[in-house]
């Protein structure tokens, strides 16, 4: 019975047979390759995807899109933002908010591009290397989806979903920023006033005693003023009153124009304070960057300033001015250079899944009918039916 123990290890299996065995059931095999490929071919056209690419203009520092990705990696800002588009726009991109928190996910649809590559930067001065990388110029989108229109529109969507975080997350920044340097500068030129005001009524007194000690002394209004004085503090007490007089009649009148020019940087501060502080109001409310951008202007019509003041129409035509910048820079500059591509083949393609399966359906084929030609029950059986015609093929 040792003769029914066969090994099955492939050192032991002949290559010669194994190819006789494989070609005489050549059309198992082949029927089966067929069918795999067949269904792999259905798993591909089902689980295919087409990726669209697009090219989106966008210059920031480096730090700043570090924090952008931390922004844009928030599934509820993709909620909150989804939110501001119609049904039929985010229809099919359900899903986009849980692709964009994972890390690894999140770099293959956005990649930065960088103005200048690694081996460029070895060849310019140190000088021009810090201003020339530190930061990005683009970047890369890119989306799969179902259909062609389907990738191309999750392009499309992501380019609108950067530029409406960048334009929330940069105000949530500055906005704030500049409403505290504001209340400072508030506070500091409110302190002018007072220290103006008590410099102008301390020198009225001095010119009052001045003035009172010339009529006085009558004569010392004709004393000789070619003198050597000191310049330091307390040397002009040494100079005639008339000479006295003159520099603080001059002091005075420098403080009568400083201080309507404090007074007018207060109330101009003052506007700018009320415009900041009802656009943080809004942005508070808002979820939208675009949306808030696109309210931000109209708040300076509700400042209601007078336009016959040349103080109020002053501010009112700045505001407009950083608005026409800000509505320029996040929706002329950040944009997509062209239209995303519409894909035309699908990944993986027909042809690839056809030739994929078509290999691996040959190989499982062949393992298959190996295994079933040397498996050792059909070897054990083979053995034994030997063993037994034997004795008779001995005894005829």
């Amino acid at each position: 019975m040792q003769d029914t123990k066969m090994s099955l290890e492939p050192a032991d299996l002949p290559l010669e047979e194994m190819f006789k065995v494989v070609y005489k059931a050549k059309f198992t095999a082949a029927i089966f390759a067929i069918s795999t490929m067949v269904i792999v071919c259905l798993i591909g056209w089902v689980l295919g995807t087409y990726k669209s690419e697009g090219y989106f203009q966008f210059n920031m520092s480096l730090p700043d899109f570090k924090r952008l990705q931390a922004s844009i990696e928030d599934p509820m800002r993709w909620n909150n933002f989804a939110k501001t588009r119609q049904a039929s726009a985010i229809a099919g991109l359900e899903l986009t908010g849980a692709i964009l928190g994972d890390r690894k996910q999140t770099q293959q649809l956005i990649q930065p591009i960088y103005p200048i590559t690694k081996a460029e930067l070895k060849d310019l001065p140190d000088a021009f290397n810090k201003d020339t990388a530190s930061g990005i110029s683009g970047l890369t989108l890119a989306f799969k989806g179902s259909t062609p229109e389907l990738a191309q529109r999750g392009v499309l969507m992501l380019g609108d979903y950067l530029r409406d975080t960048a334009i929330l997350m940069t105000y949530r920044d500055t906005l704030s920023i500049q409403h505290t340097d504001l209340l400072n500068k508030q506070k500091k030129l409110e302190n002018s006033t007072f220290d103006a005001k008590y410099i102008l009524e301390q020198t009225g007194i001095k010119r009052t005693s001045m003035q009172a000690i010339l009529r006085e002394y009558p004569k010392s209004g004709v004393a000789q003023d070619r003198q050597l004085v000191s310049i330091e503090e307390g040397g002009e007490r040494y100079l005639s009153p008339v000479t006295q007089l003159v520099a603080i009649e001059a002091h005075i009148a420098d403080l009568k124009q400083s201080l309507p020019k404090i007074l007018r940087d207060q109330r101009i501060n003052g506007i700018w304070l009320s415009y900041y502080e009802k656009a943080l109001a809004l942005l508070d409310k808002s979820s939208s960057g675009e949306e808030f951008l696109k309210a931000l202007p109209a708040i300076k019509d509700t400042l209601k300033l007078n336009q016959e003041d040349d103080v109020e129409m002053g501010v009112y035509n700045s505001i407009a001015i950083e608005n026409l910048d800000a509505q320029s820079r996040y929706f002329d500059k950040v944009r997509f250079i062209a239209t995303p591509v519409l894909p035309l083949q699908r990944s993986p393609g027909m042809l690839q899944s056809a030739l994929i399966g078509l290999i691996v359906g040959f190989l499982l084929s062949c393992i298959y009918i190996l295994i079933r030609h040397f498996s050792p029950q059909k070897t054990a059986i083979q053995s034994l039916n030997i063993v037994r015609t034997a004795p008779q093929d001995y005894a005829g």
